[in-house]
């Protein structure tokens, strides 16, 4: 018996492969949007959980249902996310924070900024407004880039040296081919309020050799974070697939002890509450069941009505579906020859 409803619209399209591809599209294209978002760093370890159960749930309807699809699902994503965020996104917002030469900003102009060995010189001019105390610089090593995010190493900050309205300073230990993230805090003199004491002025990248460290930086934060995203997605899905494999497995079970109709017969028509074999009443709305005479659970303490031919317990004295009404010699007698038959 073919209980499955036909597919149309919508359900249709999404079993073709068609329809899958455009479901991978828009789980990407929704992934990628969080990821510009820094959803996955607003909401620390949440964040990749509600990037993971977006995809699943797209996916679901676009007829992911066994571990094949799964699959596919995962390492598509995957690619496409990662690649979209280090090519769209960490390499050219990289670039376009590396004009320190031309670029000035609250009154700090950098005029030198170059690795010697293993040290970097760095001599800016403060022309600005604040009476300063003192400027301290800090260049770190960038380790990881994702979309608009990076980290870098943590190091103390360094105080410059001032002559004047110039100001140098050089930080060892340096990586000779690396992205280095810098920026420059201010002190002012006797400042009243203390949170205006230090200001950041002026932060940005040094691109300290070739542009393989750029990649090398954006191609590995963006698979490591993704990859904790898909990782999710694909626990999450393999779980709901096994257990709905579980779950149609009992139900077949059941169907052959007869303890479930099939789907298609196992809901009262005016209600949709669930019905178990054998009953002949709705228990919600009290309608009669009725059901193909195959599919009636064949049992003994139950007879035919001679008025309509319904199925009504022993134990009734009216019928549940024309309303007639019964006796008991007569109830025995119909179960007697149900039982000789």
């Amino acid at each position: 018996m073919d209980d499955k409803e036909p597919l149309t619209g919508f359900k249709k399209f999404a079993k073709t492969p068609y329809g899958f591809a455009v479901g991978i599209l828009i789980a990407s294209i929704c992934t990628i949007i969080l990821y510009y978002l820094n959803v996955e760093q607003t909401l620390c370890g949440m964040g990749f959980v509600l990037i993971a159960g977006l995809i699943y749930i797209i996916m679901k309807r676009f007829g992911c249902d066994n571990n094949k699809k799964l699959l596919i699902v995962a390492l598509s994503v995957f690619v496409i996310v990662t690649a979209t965020g280090m090519f769209a996104f960490s390499i050219p917002n990289v670039h376009a924070n590396d004009d320190w030469e031309s670029f000035d900003s609250k009154g700090v102009d950098i005029q030198e900024m170059e690795v010697v060995g293993k040290d970097l010189n760095i001599k800016i001019q403060y022309n600005g407004d604040i009476d300063v105390e003192k400027i301290t610089a800090i260049a770190s090593p960038m380790a990881l880039a994702c979309y608009n995010f990076y980290n870098y190493e943590k190091r103390d900050d360094v105080t410059m040296v001032a002559d004047g309205n110039t100001y140098t300073v050089t930080i060892p230990n340096v990586s000779s081919d690396n992205v280095l993230v810098y920026h420059f805090s201010i002190y002012e003199k006797n400042a009243e309020d203390p949170k205006k004491a230090k200001e950041i002025t002026k932060d940005g990248f040094y691109l300290n050799g070739s542009d393989s460290a750029i990649t090398k930086s954006a191609f590995m934060g963006n698979a490591y974070f993704v990859s904790l995203s898909v990782l999710l997605f694909a626990i999450l899905a393999f779980f709901m697939l096994r257990a709905a494999k579980n779950l149609e497995a009992t139900r077949e079970r059941m169907e052959a002890e007869g303890r479930l109709y099939p789907k298609g017969y196992g809901r009262c028509k005016q209600c949709g509450t669930v019905v178990l074999p054998g009953e002949t009443i709705c228990r919600k709305c009290g309608t009669y069941i009725d059901v193909p005479d195959e599919l009636r659970h064949k049992k003994d303490d139950y007879f035919q009505c001679s008025e309509c031919g319904a199925e009504v317990p022993a134990d009734s004295s009216v019928c549940p579906k024309c309303g007639a009404s019964f006796d008991e010699d007569d109830e025995t007698i119909i179960v007697e020859k149900k039982k000789e038959e």
